[in-house]
């Protein structure tokens, strides 16, 4: 995969070495050598640090896996369950970007257009596309 998926990373727990371990093993699956370097150095880190710094080293590891995940993601607790953990949609921050223009809808683009769009349906289905002309990626899909 190009990048990390949308999606639960690790449930059943809130463990911080169980979540770390867990995204650790979600970077080794991206195509990308630098996403392993990072998990690499991450469970060094957690291998030679006690316990009770495991949460700084959790919030470390979050702000540099972003640089493996679409836009608009998070990393975080699944609504109304602390022990699934994942990398989530930002619905609301792509819904606010919509509002305000910045982030235009797929159907509104032109042929040449490059960059990010949004699809709404009239169901609430929202999904992030990656659009280079002619071609579109889905980023994520929320229904």
């Amino acid at each position: 995969m190009k990048h990390l998926q949308t999606g639960v990373i690790v449930e059943g727990t809130t463990n911080v070495e169980d979540i770390i371990e867990g995204l650790c093993d979600d970077l080794r699956r991206v195509d990308d050598p630098e996403a392993a370097k990072l998990a690499a150095r991450f469970e060094k880190e957690v291998a030679n640090s006690a316990p009770e710094h495991y949460d700084e080293i959790l919030v470390e590891l979050e702000n540099e896996a972003l640089s493996f995940a679409p836009d608009f993601t998070y990393f975080g607790n699944q609504e109304g369950d602390g022990a699934c953990y994942g990398l989530w949609a930002d619905v609301e921050a792509v819904s606010e970007m919509r509002h305000f223009g910045e982030l235009p809808e797929y159907d509104d683009v032109d042929e040449d257009y490059e960059g990010l769009a949004c699809n709404v349906t009239d169901h609430g289905n929202v999904s992030l596309l990656l659009v280079k002309g002619s071609e579109t990626q889905e980023l994520w899909s929320v229904v």
